[in-house]
């Protein structure tokens, strides 16, 4: 009999428990998922952008060599302005590059917190 008794307390607390964190999860504001959901879409359309950046500039710097691969005589006398544009360029990507993977490291911190949330 105490037997029977015990089994149903012990029930009873798992179902409380159950019950009580179900009511949790119905009054956690739906705030921070959008929240989160607002800052993914934010970071990937900054993404979109250094990317279109970076394609860009690439093209930029593929024009420059094709000019100044096709004009050699006009290249010696302008070769400075040429290679510092190139330079520019070139330094361009490289930051446009860097910003990039900053984005990419963020999306990769908020991916994992989300999972770890999740489970």
């Amino acid at each position: 009999m105490q037997c029977s008794m015990h089994i149903q307390n012990e029930n009873e607390r798992e179902r409380e428990l159950l019950e009580e964190e179900e009511r949790k999860k119905r009054e956690q504001p739906e705030e921070l998922p959008k929240a989160k959901q607002k800052t993914k879409q934010a970071l990937h359309e900054q993404l979109k952008e250094q990317e279109k950046l970076e394609t860009v500039q690439l093209t930029e710097g593929l024009k420059d060599s094709r000019k100044n691969l096709q004009g050699v005589k006009v290249a010696r006398v302008m070769s400075t302005t040429g290679n510092d544009r190139l330079n520019d360029a070139a330094k361009q990507l490289v930051m446009i590059k860097q910003q990039k993977e900053k984005i990419l490291d963020k999306l990769c911190k908020q991916e994992t917190a989300k999972d770890s949330e999740v489970r």
